[in-house]
């Protein structure tokens, strides 16, 4: 394919500015047809937009799709992902009344195919220039915790960084002029560093299987059992066989079902087995139907706040298991999918295994990275 370009570009400097590699994206400022969609340059990554398409979901509804690119100039990957935005006039909910209710969903799918001419016209033009497709799943997936250099602190072995999106992409940690590693990760992460570690060292993978060694005690969780027990017999749930790594509780579902909209969320939680710290996560499903019955749902794995004016059941169910766990000195994790590295009995070489599985026996597909939507 050739391409043409032609500088065209306002405000090239005050961006360009911002990069570290400028001549890296050169080819991009100077090009036309790109010119209105570059958003900005943050560290190492340059970020594009493409301007949001509108689609009519009721007399009075919209759906609005944006297509955004993210290149990453000191190594040659780019993703590509989609935002919706959901916009509901006029609604009823919880007994108020809302002018406009908004829903948001990150995918790596067009699902309506809103920029199909223009995914393929910024994949051409990236792979010219020796850009390759990274998926945001296969990024997440390149986090590594486990310095090669074992004399570091606990908090370096968990990833600190100058920038995250240099460890996003580039698998590696940057410091400052000073030498200083700031910490940019989930702090609640970084506060149970040493357990994290100590729990690792103590873990092994044999015959494929994953494995803590018995001298690691367990916690006795008997006044965390009672009181969630209680939350359960007032929200309906359960507590649910224990994983390899975690106990298990539903703590309930709620089910809203006003008009237009349905929306089904179910509660769990997962407290691990070796260490104090849980997992909490909200199994959500949004469905609006249009005039015409047609369906729009969206699926996600992690509480949505954007949703939350529409759950006042499961945000105070939500909120009170919280606030049970962390009253009693427990770590709430959020960002489980980084990895840390075990042995393998009879290999030399570790095996990566992710924080949502090392603490609570969590595996990738039981949670999700994006979400799902469907339309019908």
């Amino acid at each position: 394919m050739k391409v043409l370009l032609t500088p065209c570009v306002r405000d090239r400097n005050e961006i360009m500015s911002k990069t570290e590699n400028q001549q890296l994206f050169d080819f991009l400022y100077v090009d036309c047809r790109l010119k209105d969609y570059i958003v900005s340059s943050i560290g190492p990554e340059l970020l594009m937009q493409y301007k949001g398409v509108k689609s009519t979901l009721n007399d009075c509804d919209t759906l609005m799709t944006t297509m955004k690119v993210k290149v990453y100039p000191k190594s040659p990957y780019y993703e590509i992902y989609y935002e919706y935005e959901m916009i509901l006039r006029n609604r009823e909910k919880s007994g108020i009344l809302f002018d406009s209710l908004s829903l948001y969903a990150i995918t790596t799918n067009d699902v309506f195919n809103d920029y199909s001419n223009e995914r393929q016209y910024i994949v051409e033009l990236l792979e010219l220039y020796g850009y390759i497709y990274m998926s945001t799943v296969d990024i997440y997936k390149r986090i590594p915790l486990v310095p090669i250099n074992a004399s570091k602190s606990a908090k370096e072995f968990l990833g600190g960084q100058h920038y995250l999106g240099h460890i996003l992409c580039y698998g590696e940690e940057y410091s400052d002029a000073n030498g200083n590693i700031a910490m940019d990760i989930d702090q609640s992460l970084s506060n149970i560093a040493e357990e994290i570690i100590h729990l690792a060292n103590h873990s092994k993978f044999i015959n494929g299987n994953y494995v803590v060694d018995e001298r690691i005690p367990k916690y006795i969780h008997f006044q965390t059992f009672e009181e969630v027990g209680d939350l359960c017999k007032e929200y309906g749930g359960c507590q649910l066989p224990d994983k390899a790594q975690s106990h298990v509780w539903h703590i309930g579902t709620c089910c809203t079902n006003e008009g237009d909209i349905q929306v089904v969320s179910s509660t769990y939680l997962y407290i691990s087995l070796y260490i104090k710290t849980f997992y909490i996560q909200v199994r959500q499903t949004v469905t609006v139907q249009d005039n015409e019955f047609n369906t729009f749902s969206i699926k996600r794995n992690t509480f949505s706040e954007d949703a939350e004016v529409l759950l006042d059941f499961t945000a105070k169910m939500y909120y009170e298991t919280i606030e049970i766990l962390e009253s009693q000195g427990y770590e709430r994790q959020q960002e489980i999918n980084y990895k840390v590295c075990i042995d393998v009995v009879g290999d030399e070489m570790k095996k990566e295994i992710e924080i949502g599985e090392l603490l609570f026996g969590l595996q990738p597909n039981e949670y999700s990275y994006i979400d799902a939507i469907m339309t019908n």
